[in-house]
């Protein structure tokens, strides 16, 4: 199975209803017998810019609790997709940063296409989910490039 992130306009940064909408495919991965790989892409060139600014900025996510509440959804999307008992694929190509780097933490390989800058900046926007025992270097998980 796969799952492309589809806001290209955006770098497929992931906004509130992006984000649900991963949650609730990963709890369909999670009870179904029938997928055995799942792979994760972005598209238009780039994997994932991490959370939508432009919308937290405007207000969507609400007050300081409810940015909190949403920081907790995302830590929640990035274990359900770590924790799911299938081959998972982070396929990234062009920028991956915020929460796409998270997303590719969670799964069991990544491979880049195109080495371009990886990073989080979470910590400097005042959120930040932590990254439990993600590696980015790929010491708990494979990474390969072409």
């Amino acid at each position: 199975m796969r799952i492309t992130l589809n806001r290209p306009e955006v770098t497929n940064a992931l906004s509130i209803r992006l984000s649900d909408d991963l949650l609730r495919a990963f709890e369909y991965l999670r009870d179904s017998t029938a997928v055995k790989v799942f792979v994760i892409t972005g598209a238009g060139g780039n994997f994932c810019a991490g959370d939508d600014l432009t919308e937290m900025g405007s207000g969507a996510w609400g007050d300081a609790n409810a940015v909190m509440r949403r920081v907790r959804t995302y830590q929640h999307m990035a274990n359900s997709l770590e924790e799911l008992d299938k081959i998972t694929v982070a396929a990234v190509d062009g920028f991956c940063v915020g929460g796409g780097l998270k997303l590719t933490m969670a799964c069991d390989f990544r491979h880049r296409y195109r080495a371009q800058p990886l990073g989080h900046a979470g910590g400097r926007l005042g959120h930040c989910a932590r990254l439990g025992r993600y590696d980015a270097s790929g010491h708990a998980h494979r990474q390969t490039h072409d």
